[in-house]
């Protein structure tokens, strides 16, 4: 080889100078073989020239792979070559991580990255030299952040080769971009590096990225929290990129945490990372539902919450300074994407959905809520995602979770009070929205579900007694795992509260609450779920005593909206429906466990939402299977307990001794008349009623007054009072439209016109109450009497019930019906001709079968001698004819002739009465007593069905209040003995 071409090998830079090398080829010329490149001979080398020439023979099979390395040739003398080799090596392995370089050369080996940034201060303060190494990497990294543009101080570092996404990627100018991609291409050179030097680089990217989000203000040119979200969302769903990006975040937050323990750092992880989150935050309060980006941010969330370290500063940043502020919650880090819905945020704000409702067809308003339900699900599931691994994150972190839920409920707790129904706009200034309380409830049932199974042993684990401990601070809390504390509108409402995975979540929720109430209010410290039996321990378990009422109002709210809005949710759940029923049964007739009687009358709309309907039900136009809760009404077990309890809670709205509006017992009621009804349309249903009227006929003295006698009792008092209230009504309505249609409110000022037209609005509302009711009471006898009558005719009851028929007849056909004929019949809900069908119906199964029952009935009717005349049941018969009921008419007319002829013997027995003596009278009716008692207390004597009929509605004497039953009553039969003898001698007489 010639002096000019050994000048122009590269692997001269290994010697100190030219001139050595020459020596050293002309030293090995007899030895070196030809393709080590310094001459054509070889022999025995020592052990450092055998070192040389691998390291030469091994360089020129990899094309130049050492390049113009001149610093090395003084190093020479102090490294092996296969030191140098491996520091080359090293080198280009920390240019292809980093994209930096110290060498302006270009090379020919694939290794090398086709371009760098050139760091120039660096090489000029490290001498010229033109590798990377260890030592000069922090100085170098740092070098490469503070270049204002990156991309001018690119260069070439390979020959030949153009490659334009590794020329953008070494220019990158974010500054946390740039670093988590340098950790990107570490990772996966990771198994090329010896493991000290992977941690030594390692550190030096983290500690490079926690330098620029704890001291930002170093790099004027970058905004590092901002690009810290930006990465998250242009790389988290990268290929490759997702286990780096999760780990990188890790390792990051890790690393600052511990730099501020060690006292290193004195920036705080919320400090370092409370930018990136304030970012994160304001990007979800511009967002709505439809907006593309809103999953990639929510995506973004969840990286923060995969950190133990991260997790903690999410929830420090999210919980609000105010925690008793109920929209804090809505607009904090966590709680803003759960505002996100198809209802706006804001009550001033509008809705974006639903435009022009009355304009769009039903089946668009379907395919606009369809297209809701996706991204709603979608926004609920994800968050549910990132409050599971809160949850299953430290035990702090679990703690603060769990802080911000019972703080944010707590919070919105005046949601529930009433007066916000009737001042929205001040209600939604204060208080969270319906959007953001609903998804955060669709995320609630989500992490409820793993024990939202009503038959299985987890629901055990709930402790009842959770609502009633209290802490005395955080820490306590902690340890005792404390922490509760228009058209459009109505159309987005709908699509928010019928996303069909949320309503299917929150049936099953529901469900297993009813299973668990169940087992915790009839069975103490259970560890197994125990089948019902009946009747139920008489001992109540302590823990009920803890638990809230709301949530009973909670699962009854719920059966009733499925009921509206989705009753085919009730089919899907199959046999789980009964668990429904097994909590009417357990406490709706048990006036031990809930004491409350306005809550267990409200259970009996959960028998009415689940009943199958009257007549065909239908919903979004298609016929809805009523298979599973006919089957249930059936079949389910204890389904015969279902009568008594509900005669028992429909009893004990009278008698509770509560201050119960009374019209307001009316509208508990109004259920029980619907299910009873569809009760005795079912065989075993019917039979029981019939077996508890027997059974009260049997026991009608007992100190105990019969269950079945105070129901027919208070039912007789409701319509007497309905049907009167909602007939003077009509009679008043009646008089105030004649003034109004006559003109006479038109000379009236301005204020008292608009005066009436409210008393007039207001008495329409009442009217139509009092009608409804009465409807449903009179219907209710009606049936009832169709197969059950002796009670009816019973002496404590069929003057009552007699007196009533005779009364009401009379004012719907009698001369005062022409007070009723109001306008818009159907407004008021007054119905008329369908009374008057009813109780001439009650009159025929009461009065014309043959016997004595019918005939104390009869007479009954013929002794009220406020109501009766011989003239009533002739009106009644031409009402019947009128509105097509001939046959009933003509049945009608033959009970009258049978009345007529007791009328005669009445009319005799009444004359013979006449001058009874005042010692046969009845203190309280003024008639002639048939079986006179003794009142123990008081010592006045009374007609047995008189006192007997009292006692129904008062357990007391009516002379002077002392405590009375129809056991503790003393016989007469003496006097009894006295009014017979004396009522023979006067027929006697008289005939």
């Amino acid at each position: 080889m010639s002096d000019q071409d050994i000048s122009n090998n590269p692997f001269v830079s290994l010697f100190p100078s030219l001139n050595e090398a020459k020596q050293f080829r002309n030293s090995t010329s007899n030895f070196l073989p030809a393709d080590i490149g310094l001459n054509d001979r070889s022999s025995s080398l020592s052990e450092k020239q055998l070192s040389k020439e691998e390291v030469l023979h091994h360089k020129n099979e990899h094309n130049d792979q050492v390049g113009q390395l001149h610093e090395y040739s003084e190093a020479s003398e102090d490294y092996s070559v296969k030191e140098i080799v491996k520091k080359i090596e090293l080198s280009y392995i920390l240019e292809e991580i980093f994209r930096i370089t110290l060498d302006r050369g270009l090379s020919t080996d694939p290794k090398r990255p086709t371009h760098c940034v050139y760091l120039e201060e660096l090489h000029n303060v490290v001498a010229d030299q033109n590798w990377l190494d260890l030592d000069n990497m922090p100085q170098a990294v740092f070098e490469r952040l503070m270049l204002n543009d990156p991309a001018k101080s690119i260069v070439s570092t390979r020959g030949g080769v153009s490659d334009r996404i590794a020329e953008e990627e070494a220019g990158i100018k974010d500054v946390l971009l740039y670093l988590y991609l340098c950790y990107h291409r570490l990772f996966i050179s990771k198994k090329k590096l010896e493991d000290n030097i992977y941690k030594q680089l390692n550190q030096v990217i983290l500690s490079q990225s926690a330098t620029s989000l704890c001291h930002s203000e170093i790099y004027p040119h970058a905004k590092c929290s901002k690009e810290l979200i930006e990465l998250i969302q242009d790389y988290s769903a990268k290929p490759g990129h997702m286990e780096t990006l999760n780990q990188y975040i890790t390792s990051l937050a890790s690393y600052v945490s511990e730099q501020n323990k060690s006292g290193e750092e004195d920036m705080t992880l919320l400090d370092a990372f409370s930018g990136s989150f304030e970012t994160l935050r304001r990007c979800f309060l511009n967002m709505s539902l439809v907006d593309r980006n809103l999953f990639i941010c929510i995506d973004t969330l969840r990286y923060f919450a995969c950190s133990t370290d991260l997790a903690e500063a999410l929830l420090d940043f999210s919980l609000p300074r105010n925690n008793t502020s109920a929209q804090a919650y809505q607009f904090s880090l966590l709680g803003a994407p759960l505002a996100i819905s198809c209802l706006p945020r804001m009550e001033s704000e509008q809705y974006e959905f639903f435009e022009h409702p009355s304009r769009t067809t039903q089946q668009e308003h379907k395919i606009t809520e369809q297209n809701i339900w996706m991204p709603l699900r979608s926004v609920t599931t994800q968050m549910h995602q990132i409050f599971y691994l809160l949850l299953r994150s430290s035990p702090e972190v679990r703690h603060k979770t769990m802080k911000w839920i019972g703080d944010c409920l707590h919070a919105n707790s005046e949601r529930s009070k009433l007066w916000n129904f009737h001042f929205e706009e001040v209600f939604g200034s204060v208080q969270a929205s319906d959007g953001f309380m609903l998804n955060f409830g669709s995320v609630l049932l989500r992490l409820c579900k793993p024990f939202s199974l009503p038959d299985s042993p987890k629901i055990l684990k709930v402790n009842p007694t959770y609502c009633a401990a209290e802490a005395s601070g955080d820490g306590e809390a902690k340890n005792k795992n404390l922490h509760l504390r228009g058209m459009m509108k109505f159309l987005s409402l709908k699509a928010a509260l019928l996303e069909p995975e949320t309503l299917s979540l929150m049936l099953q929720f529901h469900l297993t609450t009813a299973a668990w109430l169940c087992q915790v209010g009839v069975y103490e410290n259970s560890t197994e779920l125990e089948p019902l039996t009946f009747p139920l321990p008489s001992s109540v378990p302590e823990a009920l005593k803890c638990i809230p009422e709301f949530v009973i109002h909670n699962v009854t709210d719920c059966t009733i909206f499925i009921k509206r809005f989705s009753p085919t949710s009730f089919e899907e759940v199959g046999p789980m429906l009964g668990h429904l029923l097994n909590l009417v049964l357990v406490f709706m007739g048990s006036p031990e466990r809930i004491n409350n009687p306005h809550l267990r009358a409200k259970l009996a709309e959960i028998l009415e939402a689940l009943m199958p309907p009257r007549d065909q039900e239908r919903y979004e136009g298609l016929l809805v299977s009523c298979t599973q809760r006919e089957k249930m009404f059936k079949e389910f077990p204890n389904i015969i307990h279902l009568v008594p309890t509900l005669l028992h809670v429909f009893i004990s709205i009278e008698m509770t001794g509560h201050n119960v509006a009374f019209e307001e017992k009316f509208q508990y009621r109004r259920p029980m008349y619907i299910v009873l009804y569809y009760l005795w349309k079912i065989e075993v249903h019917k039979e029981k009623i019939k077996q508890l009227a027997i059974e009260a006929e049997e026991k009608v003295e007992n100190a105990d007054v019969p269950l079945f006698l105070r129901f027919i009792n208070l039912l007789i008092n409701d319509a007497i009072f309905l049907l009167d209230e909602a007939l003077s009504l009509m009679a008043k309505i009646k008089e105030l439209q004649i003034k109004r249609d006559s003109g006479e409110w038109n000379s009236l000022p301005t204020r008292y016109r608009q005066q009436n037209e409210e008393n007039f609005h207001h008495l329409g509302l009442l009217a139509r109450f009092h009608n409804v009711m009465s409807n449903e009471t009179i219907y209710t006898l009606k049936w009832l009497t169709s197969e059950i009558t002796s009670i009816f005719c019973h002496p404590s009851m069929v003057h009552r019930i007699a007196s009533m028929l005779n009364y009401f007849l009379l004012h719907l056909v009698g001369p005062k019906k022409k007070n009723l004929k109001v306008k818009d019949l159907g407004e008021y809900d007054f119905k008329p001709h369908q009374l008057v069908q009813d109780i001439c119906e009650i009159y025929l199964h009461l009065g014309a079968t043959i016997g004595p029952t019918s005939r104390a009935f009869c007479l009954a009717v013929i002794q009220d001698g406020r109501s009766y005349s011989t003239s009533l049941f002739p009106q009644a018969q031409v009402v019947l004819h009128k509105i097509g009921k001939s046959i009933l008419a003509t049945d009608l007319e033959q009970l009258h002739e049978a009345i007529q002829k007791l009328a005669v013997d009445q009319k005799r027995d009444d004359e013979a009465t006449a001058d009874a003596p005042e010692e046969f009278l009845d203190p309280i009716m003024n008639t002639l007593m048939e079986d006179p008692v003794i009142l123990p207390s008081s010592r006045v004597r009374v007609d047995r069905s008189t006192i007997a009929r009292h006692l129904l509605s008062d357990q007391s004497d009516p002379f002077n209040r002392s405590p009375l039953s129809m056991d503790m009553v003393i016989p007469d039969p003496e006097l009894k003995q006295k009014i017979q003898e004396w009522l023979e001698k006067q027929r006697r007489v008289s005939s």
